[in-house]
């Protein structure tokens, strides 16, 4: 195998693209098929008399991730979201999510960001730590007090900067337990498994930094210089909300005004 692809956070969106036209040239199939063993036989060892489920998001971890674990016989599972989504990403989800995959939702939407405007097109680790708490890591507290599981599998990796435990177990002050099961995998063997196992990905992964910002609420997509900008952005991918933000977000009107007038 050769890697080629660094932390999220340093890798553009062309390294990506780049590492998947030549997937087959940084990594072999027997590769892939030997990382995924290895995952698999952790996962039925965590999994072995044990009440387990894992998180599901339909991102490319994830997506790998489940089909793992199906691998291992875990098959329950579940999905959360807002209603702050691209509806082309939850619209394929919803299509693509898991037999049974239990769905979660956070509730946080265009009334609350009128409320949080200050969580609107952000680009520093303080807010965008505040988003997964709203987020990511609620849908995991409210699926372990609903179903107290022995122990939530995760999608989370190293090379994304995630924290993954020791041994590639996260236990929480909760009493939860989750399990990092591909926490040693580099991006190439990811991209390497969906691309030999001929596993689909959202339309998200298709625009403009996809691959850099994956499935991710449209109020934290990209990295715009200001709330203009911002909004231009979700104008080409999701025009449709334009005109209901501005009737709640003072910024949104008056970028359509302006490009009314202009």
């Amino acid at each position: 195998m050769r890697t080629i692809l660094g932390r999220k956070q340093t890798s553009t969106n062309e390294d990506w693209l780049y590492a998947v036209r030549h997937i087959e040239e940084l990594i072999s199939p027997q590769e892939v098929a030997e990382y995924a063993a290895r995952a698999v036989e952790r996962i039925r060892a965590v999994a072995t008399g044990a009440k387990v489920a894992y998180a599901w998001s339909a991102g490319k971890d994830s997506i790998v991730l489940g089909k793992l674990c199906e691998r291992a016989g875990v098959t329950s599972c579940f999905f959360g979201h807002s209603d702050l989504e691209f509806p082309q990403y939850l619209e394929w989800a919803f299509a693509n999510m898991p037999n049974g995959c239990e769905v979660l939702n956070v509730h946080l939407d265009l009334d609350w960001l009128a409320k949080h405007q200050d969580m609107l097109f952000i680009d520093d680790a303080f807010r965008l730590n505040k988003w997964y708490g709203l987020l990511q890591r609620s849908f995991f507290t409210e699926y372990y007090e609903r179903h107290k599981p022995d122990c939530i599998i995760v999608g989370h990796r190293i090379i994304d900067g995630n924290t993954c435990g020791k041994d590639h177990v996260i236990r929480k002050k909760s009493g939860e337990t989750r399990f990092a099961a591909i926490a040693d995998w580099p991006h190439e063997a990811i991209l390497g498994y969906i691309h030999y196992n001929g596993l689909a990905l959202p339309p998200t992964y298709d625009w403009a930094d996809g691959y850099v910002f994956g499935p991710t609420p449209w109020p934290i997509w990209g990295r715009p210089k200001d709330a203009a900008d911002g909004w231009r952005m979700i104008q080409e991918l999701y025009p449709e909300i334009l005109p209901i933000a501005a009737e709640k977000i003072e910024s949104a009107r008056i970028f359509l005004e302006g490009r009314a007038g202009a």
